[in-house]
This record gives structure tokens, sequence and C-alpha cells, in this order.
């Protein structure tokens, strides 16, 4: 059995626990945490998002942001 391992980070000065990916290019929160975030402005996007196991991921935009762990 596989466990997963959450990590505290700060962002936007709030703090989160987050699984933490390092392999991969981009970096995905729940709407659940981006809505802890203060809901922040974020632009369309047309990317289209695959889990590891091939099936898709609804990805709702993208903003910019830093994080500390």
């Amino acid at each position: 059995m596989t466990r997963t391992v959450r990590f505290a980070v700060e962002i936007e000065g709030k703090h989160l626990k987050m699984q933490l990916d390092t392999g991969s290019e981009i970096s995905i929160i729940s709407k659940s945490n981006w809505q802890k975030l203060g809901q922040p402005r974020y632009q369309d996007t047309a990317s289209r998002i695959k889990a590891v196991n091939g099936s898709p991921v609804r990805i709702y935009g993208k903003f910019d942001t830093t994080f500390k762990i």
C-alpha cells in the first residue's frame, strides 16, 4: 500500500498541506486550496493534462505564484 505524503507549504502567505511531485513540469492545486488562497485570478488555458494512469485531469485555469516548503 502506498501512502501519500503531504508537506506543509506556504503560498501567498497561506499555509497549506500539499503533495509534492518534483518530477512534474507543473503544479496543480485543488479547488478547495485555490479557495483557501482567496481565489486568485487565473487565466483561461487550453492545456490538456493527464494523470499518470492516463485519465484526464480537469484544469480550470492557470496563475503564477511562488511557494515555500
